[in-house]
């Protein structure tokens, strides 16, 4: 019996968290690409639960992420957003996600697809979902990116996440269209405000073992 192995990492982003997936690792066919996501995440579900996927059964944490290279001058990568329902077989790219967006920026980093720079280091994303550009601005230690490690200790909470969050976060701010005057980077700070969009902490990685005709 041979099964399809899919690449992908599980992240959140502020209160909402999301199966995250490189384009070039998915169908180029649009139903096929999206076929495969619902059963990546268990929808359709009848009991609205999700148990044979990798989606959280809510609105919240039913949500894929596709990230490639962009290929606009002034972007780094393009993200696309669905919101997966979790009992039809649907999946929405129509809108955006302000949350899980904060989690593009370590993800593009850590798969290569950003180099790493000590400090902070600016992701330009493409949000092609509503045709706008947003700056991530990611935290950077020796090479790490701090926004994906699990912190022991902190002080940092988000309404809804149960959890005291790593202090450094991802900031973001709009842009734009792609193209428009550079920002200064913004600096990580300690606590959260209006600006901030919170951490992005990578949870686990895992390839999804597809059966043929799942």
């Amino acid at each position: 019996m041979s099964t399809t192995r899919v690449p992908a990492v599980y992240m959140r982003g502020g209160t909402s968290k999301g199966v995250f997936f490189l384009a070039r690792d998915l169908p180029q066919s649009t139903s096929e690409r999206d076929a495969l996501l619902l059963r990546i995440l268990g929808s359709p579900d009848r009991y609205r639960a999700q148990t044979d996927g990798m989606g959280g059964a809510t609105p919240a944490t039913s949500k894929v992420a596709i990230v490639s290279p962009s290929w606009r001058d002034a972007c780094d990568v393009d993200f696309l957003y669905g919101a997966v329902s979790v009992d039809a077989p649907h999946i929405d790219w129509s809108g955006h996600c302000g949350d899980l967006v904060a989690a593009v920026g370590p993800f593009a980093i850590a798969e290569g697809l950003v180099p790493a720079a000590e400090g902070t280091t600016r992701v330009r994303i493409w949000q092609a979902n509503t045709g706008r550009r947003i700056d991530g601005f990611v935290p950077v230690r020796e090479g790490q990116v701090l926004a994906i490690s699990i912190p022991v200790r902190g002080h940092c909470y988000e309404s809804g996440v149960s959890r005291c969050m790593n202090p450094e976060t991802t900031c973001l701010r709009e842009v734009g269209s792609c193209g428009s005057a550079a920002l200064e980077a913004i600096p990580y700070r300690e606590g959260l405000d209006a600006e901030c969009e919170r951490g992005a902490i990578r949870n686990e990685s895992f390839g999804c073992d597809m059966l043929p005709g799942q």
